[in-house]
């Protein structure tokens, strides 16, 4: 059959290889595939027929494993520089009031031997808790730049991780490799920076409670005297003393963070209302979890 001149010269002119078409698709798939969370629509474990070229392969989880090892070590890094002079300080007072009694004893042999024991007694406890107070009280608007530094990413680094959890169940699975990497290695610096955080108030609060159990220890010696005819006068003024200044009701406590609120108030709040909170903070975490188990464990469907 006859053809017009400028359809066999079009036959005839060469035009791109099946090869060359297939790499240029596949091109344009890797830039869709990179960008793909910050489609407004569809997007992630969705929008892709061809879930395999999805995942993360094995050799981008290696790094990302290997990546959030780093992450870990820079972060303990970092709190040690920052806070292991304040580790320091309070294993090495919270040791000193936990040997106070035993180096200050209630001497009960005669009425001027017991006056003077107690008084020895509250002199020295009152310079200790003066040195810890001194040590440890920091205001929000005195503390290091440093400090206020850190505390600002530590919480934009929260609010990035909540950015991301919403707006996956908004936008239905944006789950790309790119998004996994940056939710994984915030999600590992954030919970690494809390639990040395957590570390650094549990050491706060057993130094608080030590001076509890000194002052309580002060309170049963009582017992012991009950039973002697002495004038218990200055005794009874000691341990009410203590008693308003260092236990509760009445007592704040001696630690505070940042001068705003008690450690021992911090601590209560956080037992009681830890099981609520982490329910809350790890419930999406947990189902983020297990949706990226299905795509990346469960076993492929027949096609």
């Amino acid at each position: 059959k006859s053809v017009s001149p400028s359809l066999a010269m079009l036959r005839m002119t060469p035009g791109p290889s099946l090869q060359e078409k297939q790499k240029l698709l596949q091109e344009k798939h890797e830039k869709a595939k990179e960008s793909l969370d910050k489609l407004a629509v569809g997007g992630g474990v969705s929008l892709w027929p061809e879930m395999d070229n999805m995942r993360l392969t094995a050799e981008e989880g290696f790094v990302l494993f290997i990546s959030c090892v780093l992450m870990i070590l820079s972060v303990f890094l970092v709190f040690r520089y920052l806070h292991a002079d304040l580790l320091k300080s309070l294993h090495n007072y919270t040791g000193q009031v936990k040997d106070f009694s035993a180096g200050h004893p209630i001497i009960s042999i005669s009425e001027s031997s017991l006056k003077n024991s107690v008084l020895t007694w509250h002199k020295d406890f009152w310079k200790l808790l003066d040195d810890i107070q001194r040590q440890f009280e920091t205001h929000l608007l005195q503390a290091h730049a440093t400090y206020l530094l850190y505390l600002g990413l530590y919480f934009v680094a929260i609010s990035t991780l909540l950015y991301y959890l919403a707006d996956n169940v908004i936008q239905k699975s944006r789950l790309t490799p790119r998004r996994i990497k940056i939710w994984v290695l915030l999600l590992v610096a954030t919970a690494s920076w809390t639990v040395l955080m957590l570390s650094l108030l549990l050491s706060s609060q057993h130094l608080e409670h030590s001076i509890e159990v000194t002052v309580h220890r002060l309170q049963e010696e009582l017992a012991h005297l009950a039973t002697v005819d002495f004038d218990l006068k200055a005794y009874h003024n000691v341990a009410a003393y203590w008693r308003v200044r260092c236990l509760p009701p009445t007592a704040k406590g001696t630690l505070s963070v940042f001068g705003l609120i008690p450690v021992r108030d911090l601590f209560f709040y956080l037992q009681y209302y830890s099981v609520p909170v982490l329910t809350a903070l790890c419930t999406p975490v947990l189902k983020l979890l297990l949706a990226l188990k299905e795509i990346y464990f469960s076993p492929q469907k027949p096609r």
